[in-house]
């Protein structure tokens, strides 16, 4: 594979407390592109950014870190809303009596993941 040049002098990786090893992946019309492999509410995910028109990756990465704290918070809001709410609603009129089998909350956070597009 030939060798990817570079729109920008940004380096090949940069390294974030957030979003991980960001690693410089294709040079589009006038713009880099950064992926990082990470984790997130325990799943794994890809984040891709772009740099913008000055050839900076600054704004996007703060945009991902602020995204990535909202969806956060609104992972863990919603987590408690459905046990509070509906998990208490479904077990008391579907699984009256049977604790076994009753839905908690560990179920739905196994089977819960997020996507987003920044």
């Amino acid at each position: 594979m030939g060798k990817r040049k570079r729109n920008t002098d940004l380096p090949l990786t940069i390294d974030d407390a957030i979003l991980g090893r960001l690693r410089f992946t294709a040079a589009l019309d006038g713009i880099d592109e950064y992926e990082s492999k990470t984790k997130f509410g325990g799943k794994p995910v890809t984040i891709t950014l772009y740099t913008d028109e000055t050839g900076s990756l600054r704004r996007c990465i703060y945009r991902a870190r602020k995204t990535l704290e909202r969806l956060s918070f609104d992972l863990a809001r919603m987590h408690k809303y459905i046990e509070k709410h509906v998990f208490l609603n479904y077990n008391a009129v579907w699984r009256e009596g049977q604790y076994q089998s009753q839905l908690r909350i560990s179920h739905f956070r196994r089977l819960t993941g997020v996507v987003a597009i920044l």
